[in-house]
C-alpha cells in the first residue's frame, strides 16, 4: 500500500499567506513594531501556587523589561491592559514577590507621594546562595 499526501483544508478555502518558515525570506524588510516576546522565568510556568492572574501580569512585566529583568510599568496602565482593577495587580504583584519572581520598588515623586513602581523580574533561582561558588581569588 502507499501512502497518500493528505489534503489539508482551510476555512473558506483559503491557505495561510505564509506555508512554511522558508517562505518567510520572502519580507526581508519586514519590521517588527511592538514587542512580541515576554521573557519570565520558566519555573514560574510550572509554579502551582500562581494564579492565572499572577501569571499574566509576569507575563505583561516580562514583556517590558531591559536586558537585566528591570522595567516601569503604572499598575493602572496594567489593569487597563489586561481587564482587571488596579486592586488584582496590586494583590498579583504582593504574590509574586512573594514567590521570589519579582522585586519590587516604589521611588518617591517630587511631591513626596509614591511615584512610579519599578519592577525587577528575578530569572534565576536564588533560593540557595550558599551553593553558588565565590569567585576566585584576586577578583572583586
Amino acid at each position: 500500500m502507499s501512502k497518500q499526501k493528505q489534503d489539508v483544508s482551510f476555512p473558506n478555502h483559503e491557505k495561510p499567506a505564509i506555508e512554511n518558515a522558508s517562505e518567510f525570506s520572502r519580507f526581508p524588510n519586514r519590521q517588527i513594531t511592538k514587542a512580541r516576546l515576554s521573557i519570565i522565568p520558566f519555573r514560574a510556568a510550572t509554579d502551582s501556587s500562581l494564579k492565572g492572574s499572577d501569571l499574566r501580569i509576569l507575563c505583561l512585566l516580562g514583556r517590558h523589561v531591559d536586558r537585566a529583568g528591570w522595567c516601569s510599568r503604572s499598575q493602572v496602565k496594567m489593569a487597563k491592559e489586561i481587564g482587571c482593577s488596579r486592586s488584582t495587580i496590586f494583590r498579583a504583584i504582593n504574590r509574586l514577590v512573594w514567590a521570589g519572581y519579582v522585586e519590587c520598588y516604589v521611588q518617591e515623586a517630587d511631591n513626596g507621594r509614591d511615584g512610579a513602581h519599578l519592577y525587577h523580574v528575578i530569572f534565576e533561582d536564588a533560593e540557595h546562595p550558599a551553593d553558588i561558588p565565590a569567585p576566585p581569588a584576586g577578583l572583586s
